[in-house]
């Protein structure tokens, strides 16, 4: 895979490259050219803005974007089976053969030569995923790499000894069973008129309002 590094990317965009790039309405077109012209203030001195944004501002990534929208297609032109992913002036494409990728470094030159950007050079590297001291790379803070011979290894369950098998049947056994006689000594408490701790039902204190029902109803 190959990362692109582009050399003070938000500095050096070329206004007027940048609004040919943008197809909206006249609104918005004048909107973008205001944002760009807006100058920086810094110790309360504005300092005219000719070329770039303002790195840091929040609206730079998106005039970025606006700027480099179409350097995909500048690859995928020519080799559609490539992958290009980019943000702002971050970039990084996919593809298996390694002069693919040198000669897609070529076209990354060329086109950003049009919208008044360069490669850096330094930072501009092809990266193996698998072969290396240390394969792959890493792209907006996310390491990428490969695992050779396809999918991780599944971490198999650890076997149950057979002592442990025949204590939880057990304890399951019991359980049953303990709950089987619990429902049959409710069954004959319930038969025999008794409550169910054993004692006469007339024993138990009683709710005053369940008198005063049996009361009216007799």
């Amino acid at each position: 895979m190959l990362k692109v590094d582009m050399a003070k990317c938000f500095d050096r965009i070329d206004h007027q490259a940048l609004l040919a790039n943008l197809p909206a309405p006249p609104g918005i077109r004048r909107q973008v050219r205001a944002w760009l012209r807006s100058g920086i203030m810094e110790d309360d001195v504005c300092s005219p803005t000719t070329a770039g944004t303002p790195q840091g501002g929040s609206v730079s990534p998106l005039l970025a974007l606006i700027a480099l929208h179409g350097m995909d297609t500048a690859i995928t032109q020519v080799y559609p089976e490539a992958r290009v992913i980019a943000y702002a002036d971050d970039c990084m494409v996919l593809h298996e053969d390694r002069s693919v990728l040198e000669h897609c470094q070529h076209l990354f030159t060329t086109w950003l030569a049009e919208i008044g950007l360069t490669l850096n050079v330094a930072k501009t590297h092809i990266h193996h995923t698998l072969e290396g001291d240390q394969p792959g790379m890493d792209f907006l803070g996310v390491p990428h790499s490969s695992i050779s011979g396809g999918n991780p290894p599944i971490r198999e369950r650890t076997p149950t000894p057979p002592a442990a098998r025949v204590q939880n049947a057990d304890h399951t056994r019991q359980g049953q069973r303990q709950g089987a006689s619990g429902r049959a000594r409710a069954d004959h408490s319930q038969q025999s008129g008794l409550a169910p701790s054993g004692l006469d039902p007339s024993t138990q204190p009683q709710d005053p309002r369940l008198g005063q029902l049996l009361s009216d109803l007799g």
